[in-house]
């Protein structure tokens, strides 16, 4: 028995492009902002190995781009928000 598709109640021409947010998590993209201190979440890798601290570069999409403390690590990482804490 096969079922015809029924769109939901938003067709694609129903929607303006300029409504459609690009930001999934804008309460916590506006926590983090370039130049804060953040740490990283105790189950990240680089957490387990000593980068704990690092520097907020710029905010990406829904990551930050972030510089470590931690003098191993040469290149910039980009980090999800739910994985960063601010540091007071």
């Amino acid at each position: 028995m096969t079922t015809a598709f029924t769109p939901g109640p938003y067709h694609q021409s129903d929607v303006d492009p300029k409504d459609i947010i690009v930001d999934t998590c804008p309460e916590t993209n506006q926590q983090f902002a370039p130049g804060d201190r953040v740490e990283l979440h105790p189950a990240t890798d680089l957490w387990m190995r000593g980068a704990r601290y690092a520097t907020v570069k710029r905010i990406w999409g829904n990551v930050a781009v972030i510089r470590l403390d931690n003098h191993n690590v040469k290149k910039l990482q980009r980090c999800p928000f739910e994985l960063l804490r601010p540091v007071k």
